[in-house]
């Protein structure tokens, strides 16, 4: 029986604008990389990976799992991760393990709370959908565990502030690259904002997420993963949009 504790892994995030890529052993990440400029994941993908791999004088071969993003967030983005995900798995059984992208960023601002003992329970995280839609979800504090109260969606900005604000003193701290163009279009009294070197998943909170997923045997089938990408691409909006006319 294959012990993950003493693996190899692979996390790749390709959700974003930056992409990322980190390689780890058991729940330890040995390195990690961001790639080097905006939506760079084509053509830095594989050649990132492969001087990681390099640097900890390891092949291709001693990757037993990769970890990725699955989703919401870019199209193109999405399908070159989970794409690279896919050809592993099928060439090398290595196993899948995925996680939303919502969540990864969340782990973000869970991982600045928790080191600077902020006074923070209620986090959202924000991705721009495009057509003034934003894939949303929310978490609360309860204790000292973090709950999901707003699964994986789309809203609009009044939306989310209807829903997703009180007119208690508590804000509402938000992140995400969604807020990039848009911040202003969410400033309310009850929402406040986390600072802007937090928005972006990191390959490193992938490997976080998944690896405990992987620990309890939550894995991908290889055949039937694609992105989460919560709604259609703008192609198959208007051809749909067409054929309905």
């Amino acid at each position: 029986m294959r012990d993950i504790t003493n693996e190899i892994s692979v996390a790749v995030d390709t959700s974003g604008r930056i992409g990322s890529i980190c390689i780890g052993k058991g729940e330890k990440v040995l390195e990690e990389k961001y790639f080097s400029g905006v939506m760079k994941h084509a053509a830095e993908i594989f050649p990132t990976l492969v001087g990681l791999l390099e640097k900890l004088d390891l092949s291709v071969l001693d990757i037993k799992n990769i970890f990725v993003a699955a989703g919401p967030g870019s199209f193109t983005g999405l399908r070159i991760g989970v794409t690279m995900a896919k050809m592993m798995a099928l060439a090398a059984d290595v196993r899948i393990a995925s996680a939303s992208t919502l969540d990864i960023v969340a782990q973000n601002a869970i991982e600045h709370i928790e080191q600077n003992h902020l006074e923070i329970t209620k986090i959202a995280t924000i991705i721009d959908a495009k057509r003034q839609q934003f894939f949303v979800a929310t978490y609360k504090k309860e204790g000292s565990t973090w709950v999901k109260e707003l699964d994986d969606r789309m809203m609009s900005v009044s939306d989310f502030l209807e829903t997703c604000t009180t007119t208690t003193s508590e804000p509402i701290y938000l992140l995400g690259e969604g807020l990039k163009y848009y911040q202003k279009r969410f400033e309310t009294s009850a929402v406040a904002f986390f600072k802007e070197s937090l928005w972006a998943a990191q390959a490193r909170n992938v490997y976080k997420l998944c690896y405990e997923k992987a620990l309890a045997g939550d894995f991908e089938d290889e055949n039937l993963f694609e992105p989460k990408y919560l709604r259609l691409c703008d192609a198959q909006e208007n051809l749909n949009r067409k054929s309905n006319e």
